[in-house]
């Protein structure tokens, strides 16, 4: 059951790996035109309305017969129709139940909403982003950047979860925030600031040469790599991992398979099914994909929104015959039964993030060579190394020893020649074919985007530190998974030629739809997008997510703030406010700058409005929901985050 991005990308993962994934939603809602088709594909579609009398009951029937029940609620939402992981696991005594939250299941914000934008405010990465000196904090330039960094860390937690259980059965709940796995990509610097750092803060532009999302998405090689896919008449990203998909298709309306659904997994007769739909507890709803230009080309390109518009490529199928490579190779006949034991072979923090992640999931990791992580602003304390390390055994033995005693061994190119393990996982730049000099500013640069991160009118901006290898190396987990739980089935090893640039174009898919479909190509956030998104208080910054980047009436933050004007017609849409920025941005400023961004928070909460904090890394030590939840750890005299998922035996307190 699933909305917005997090979850939808996770899944959209899963059924690229051949998954059944059944997406349910209601029907009774409005259905707008859907430009992301990535979020659809390749998944069946269940309409059902829990508002109703007995809707409860078949979300309950449908879950009781599946492997994995995923939603992305506020834990309010699930209790209040019943089918929380407590309702759920009385169904289903194998389920593994995921929870994507905003801020987590417990704790004082458990059961405030959050956007992916706002988890960039509230973990602190906004506070890295931007030039220095700048009155407004910088963010990445797509809105599902927080989004899919969480989805990634729910696809390994889910992966994990998926391999343990066929050692040890039984339910499981996967817990996995926005906000939680927005600090825990900036652990490095959480950790080196926890033990008296420099303070981070942004640290200017790069003057580097970037790819745009034209560039990018008429790379022949990167559809070679399988970064893309034709889904009808749009372009959109393949798999992270590249490898392409061998089949695209996307339901053409909600509950389109509602009969078989309901007949083979939920168990109910077709008369059942009829009266469910005369009740309206089950339906149908058209379904329609599609991208219209935008509506006013020159305000758009003055605003930043838009670099230029090209002429729009009117046969696609012509990329779409490149041949694909698979993203991993088969190797010889395992010699040996599987085990849960990692070899992180010391190099980039790609690999080490990787590694890291196997120890957050129960595995033995063991660490040979050495590796230095920098500090963006001075000189490292260790902190960097302290938090990825943590829970790694380092050893000192022979090389083909520990080989031969590893199910995984994880790396640079220099370890392509292994053999013998379940999977050899070689995470480099771009590719073990590509350049073997590459850093985080060239990931981020020739990825596209970093064309699309900071101000109109800046250079291109860094995202924080090691954002795009942190990236990489969740990603480069999820798949390494994957291969590894194939491999067990087939007993033949695997080689995976992991790509980390590759992961970051992914990300900007919704940008490579618009450009394949319009030409137009996508700029750094405009200084006037849909709204103003970084709200100057009496003291801080506040992230307004109402009207932030849709068309949102401006209602709640009138009443908010006591500003009858914001409630006025022509502030009620996103082209209004654009026409009469000067106005609006005013009125918005004058009326926020009454209380401080920690009271408007609090505030915000009693009318439903998504706002979030812009917080500094300094701010996270103290803060409540992290403190209650335990999410910051201290080890070697270093505080920062333990993991970014959470999986709870039915047994264990969640």
């Amino acid at each position: 059951m699933e909305q917005a991005a997090a979850l939808p990308f996770a899944t959209r993962h899963l059924a690229d790996l051949g998954a059944e994934v059944i997406r349910i939603q209601s029907h009774a809602r409005g259905a707008p035109l859907l430009q992301d088709i990535h979020y659809f594909r390749n998944k069946k579609s269940v309409g059902l309305d829990l508002s109703k009398a007995g809707g409860p009951d078949v979300f309950r029937a449908i879950a009781a017969n599946v492997d994995v029940v995923a939603h992305n609620f506020t834990p309010r939402v699930m209790r209040q129709f019943q089918i929380d992981f407590d309702q759920i696991r009385q169904v289903n005594d194998n389920v593994i139940y995921c929870s994507v939250t905003g801020f987590g299941t417990t704790g004082p914000w458990k059961d405030r909403p959050l956007f992916g934008p706002g988890a960039e405010a509230m973990s602190g990465q906004n506070s890295m982003i931007g030039e220095p000196g700048s009155n407004t904090p910088g963010r990445p330039g797509t809105i599902t950047y927080a989004d899919h960094v969480c989805g990634l860390y729910l696809l390994v937690a889910l992966l994990g979860a998926l391999d343990e259980r066929r050692e040890r059965p039984g339910p499981r709940h996967v817990e996995v925030s926005l906000y939680e796995t927005g600090v825990s990509h900036i652990g490095t610097v959480v950790a080196e600031r926890s033990k008296h750092a420099n303070r981070p803060g942004p640290s200017a532009s790069v003057n580097i040469e970037t790819a745009d999302v034209a560039d990018v998405v008429r790379d022949h090689d990167r559809w070679s790599r399988g970064c893309f896919v034709v889904a009808g008449t749009q372009v959109t990203s393949g798999p992270v991992w590249g490898g392409g998909v061998d089949s695209v298709w996307t339901a053409t309306a909600i509950g389109e398979h509602n009969e078989e659904i309901l007949k083979e997994i939920a168990g109910y007769e077709s008369s059942a099914i009829e009266n469910l739909a005369q009740d309206g507890v089950v339906g149908q709803k058209q379904l329609r994909f599609g991208i219209k230009p935008d509506p006013d080309i020159p305000l758009a390109i003055e605003r930043g929104l838009l670099s230029r518009v090209d002429q729009r490529e009117r046969n696609w199928g012509r990329f779409e015959s490149i041949k694909v490579k698979s993203p991993w190779s088969r190797r010889k006949k395992l010699q040996r039964s599987p085990g849960r034991r990692v070899l992180e072979v010391a190099g980039s923090v790609a690999v080490a993030a990787a590694a890291k992640q196997f120890v957050d999931l129960g595995w033995d990791v063991r660490r040979v060579g050495n590796r230095s992580t920098e500090y963006r602003w001075g000189d490292s304390n260790g902190g960097g190394d302290a938090f990825l390390d943590h829970g790694k055994k380092i050893v000192d033995e022979s090389f083909e020893s520990l080989v031969r005693s590893s199910d995984i061994v994880i790396g640079d190119a220099s370890i392509a020649n292994v053999d013998g393990p379940s999977v050899v996982a070689v995470i480099s730049g771009f590719g073990m074919d590509g350049p073997r000099n590459w850093d985080e500013d060239s990931l981020q640069a020739k990825s596209g985007f970093m064309s699309l991160t900071g101000e109109y009118d800046q250079l291109p901006q860094r995202l924080p530190p090691w954002a795009a290898e942190m990236t990489g190396g969740v990603a480069a987990a999820s798949l390494i998974i994957a291969a590894y739980m194939e491999s067990r089935n087939e007993r033949h090893g695997r080689l995976i030629d992991f790509v980390i640039s590759d992961v970051l174009t992914g990300f900007v898919q919704s940008q490579v739809g618009r450009y394949a479909a319009t030409g137009e190509v996508a700029r750094r956030e405009g200084r006037v997008k849909h709204a103003l998104r970084m709200v100057p208080t009496r003291e801080g910054h506040l992230y307004c997510a109402p009207g932030a980047v849709m068309n949102v009436p401006m209602e709640g933050v009138a009443k908010l703030t006591g500003e009858p004007r914001l409630a006025e017609v022509h502030f009620q849409t996103a082209e209004g406010r654009m026409q009469n920025w000067s106005e609006y941005s005013e009125l918005m400023v004058n009326a926020f700058s009454s209380r401080s961004a920690k009271e408007w928070f609090a505030e915000a909460e009693k009318h439903h409005l998504t706002f979030a904090l812009v917080q500094s890394v300094d701010d996270l030590y103290d803060c409540p929901q992290l403190r209650a939840r335990g999410t910051l750890v201290e080890s070697r005299g270093y505080r920062f985050p333990i993991s970014g998922f959470r999986i709870h035996p039915a047994d264990a307190d969640a």
